[in-house]
């Protein structure tokens, strides 16, 4: 199968990420030395797409400004009311003339995997979607998607809904086929009710063996950023940060004992090299931190929990 396209989700309201989001654009969030756009359009790279797209709403002049400033290889299709992924999906099918595939990324998760199992699901019949699955263990908050015996999309299942103790979730990873959607108009939809009623089945893809890097909220923004620095310190293997090293994303001489970028058990991505305090991510600013498990960002400060 060809991937004709890339697409990156990015026109949420990014209030998962607490007080900092309302200021800060998810995608505009920095891993070590990238932001998370930066890295997606790496990330995409390795599929050979003709063209990269992300779609934007909140806070898009911003990001546009970003975008620009740094040169990066995005067209963009700014959505004036946000249309939901399904809707972005109508609005993207339509921008090409309903042709080709398209390879849709979440702008804040990154699935990292082998070649050979990449393959696997790159391949294949150009004429069905593809949905790249996880497995998920209870009690993840992650909602179930049901296959049937031929690993044909049935249906979603609310995390709340589930009744087995493991099962297969959405990674955020899908193949579309854009010509099935020719007679939709572009309007807000569900994700799952636009493959449903396209004109082409849906083929689920489960993988077992995989890395799952989710900045979807700011517990998991904290999380994640001190595994991926405590793996490094412990030698540890860890496919995601092969990535970052590879996407000049991480600079190992700015670890120092425990910490990245200062003395302190701590992450500082910012100018600054004054102390601040233990189990703390600094975005920007020279702000002290009081208490431990704090994001900073110029004059704000957020508690994670």
């Amino acid at each position: 199968m060809t991937i004709d396209y890339v697409y990156i989700m990015a026109a949420g309201f990014g209030t998962r990420m607490g007080e900092i989001g309302k200021v800060l654009p998810k995608v505009l969030w920095p891993i070590f030395e990238k932001t998370l756009v930066e890295l997606q359009v790496e990330y995409a790279k390795k599929f050979n797409p003709k063209e990269m797209f992300i779609n934007l709403h909140h806070q898009r002049e911003e990001i546009l400004n970003f975008i620009s400033e740094k040169d990066l290889d995005l067209t963009v299709l700014v959505e004036d009311e946000i249309l939901d992924v399904g809707g972005a999906v109508l609005n993207l099918a339509k921008h090409t003339g309903y042709s080709g595939n398209v390879l849709i990324l979440n702008a804040d998760q990154f699935l990292m995997f082998d070649d050979k199992d990449l393959d696997r699901f790159v391949s294949g019949d150009d004429d069905c979607h593809k949905l790249c699955l996880i497995k998920k263990i209870m009690p993840e908050r992650y909602n179930q998607v049901s296959f049937d015996e031929n690993h044909k999309f049935k249906n979603i299942v609310p995390y709340d809904e589930i009744v087995t103790n493991d099962f297969y979730t959405y990674s955020g990873m899908s193949i579309i086929n854009l010509s099935s959607f020719s007679a939709f108009q572009v309007e807000k939809r569900n994700f799952w009710e636009v493959l449903k009623t396209s004109s082409c089945l849906t083929d689920c893809y489960t993988f077992d063996d995989y890395e799952y890097i989710d900045f979807g909220t700011k517990a998991q923004y904290f999380e994640n950023m001190f595994k991926v620095l405590s793996r490094y310190i412990k030698s540890e293997k860890l496919s995601f940060f092969d990535f970052l090293i590879k996407s000049n994303a991480f600079k190992t001489n700015k670890v120092t004992g425990m910490g990245y970028g200062t003395n302190d058990r701590s992450i500082n991505l910012s100018n600054s090299s004054k102390s601040f305090g233990d189990h703390v991510i600094r975005i920007a600013g020279d702000q002290i931190a009081s208490e431990q498990r704090v994001l900073i960002y110029n004059d704000l400060t957020d508690h994670v929990t």
